[in-house]
């Protein structure tokens, strides 16, 4: 082979290299490309992930935080209408005997007498506990009146007059009151639940 073919033979040997390490270069470079973008959009997919979980441990916690205060309310709510309830039922219980005690007293003729002069009496009946009775029947004789005395149940005292034929009644019942009292204590005791929350003013 001579000099000159061994020229040529050595400067295509030397093309061909540099056009081997230009190929190297651009698949090096296309590799870190898709290297460098495979690890951009594995971050990316990461902090997605991170975010959206963070996202839902922090809306699970506030549901957890929500529920508990709900719960704790509630629960507050029912110990203070156990509390109203049971305070309701002492005072009633007290207010209860005090109209006993007041049924069982002189008092309680003068408090009879007192409402039979409201009535205007015709030839209705008067309606009294068993106890009542003769207490009535002396009540009226006092003031010249034969009406009818009849017993009925009443809870505590009091009397009922009724008079069919002008379709009249007037009640005087002590249980009657005692419910009225405590419906006024209920609408007035300034302890009340409010919406979402609870007042006890």
């Amino acid at each position: 082979m001579g000099l000159n073919e061994k020229k040529i033979l050595h400067a295509i040997e030397e093309d061909m290299n540099v056009q081997a390490n230009m190929v190297i270069d651009v698949v090096k470079h296309e590799i870190e490309t898709m290297h460098d973008e495979k690890i951009h959009s594995f971050e990316r997919g990461l902090k997605n992930e991170t975010e959206t979980y963070l996202e839902r441990q922090m809306s699970d916690l506030q549901l957890q935080a929500k529920t508990r205060v709900s719960q704790d309310r509630l629960k507050k709510r029912r110990d203070l209408l156990k509390l109203r309830q049971e305070m309701t039922a002492s005072l009633m219980d007290e207010v209860s005997q005090k109209v006993k005690d007041f049924v069982a007293s002189d008092a309680y003729q003068g408090f009879l007498e007192q409402h039979l002069d409201l009535v205007e009496v015709g030839s209705g009946y008067f309606l009294v506990s068993e106890r009542d009775v003769s207490l009535m029947e002396e009540l009226l004789k006092k003031r010249g009146l034969l009406n009818e005395v009849r017993t009925a149940y009443f809870a505590f005292g009091g009397f009922r007059y009724v008079d069919e034929e002008e379709r009249f009644e007037y009640a005087c019942d002590l249980s009657e009151r005692l419910q009225d009292a405590h419906a006024y204590f209920l609408r007035n005791s300034n302890f009340t639940f409010a919406k979402g929350g609870v007042d006890d003013e």
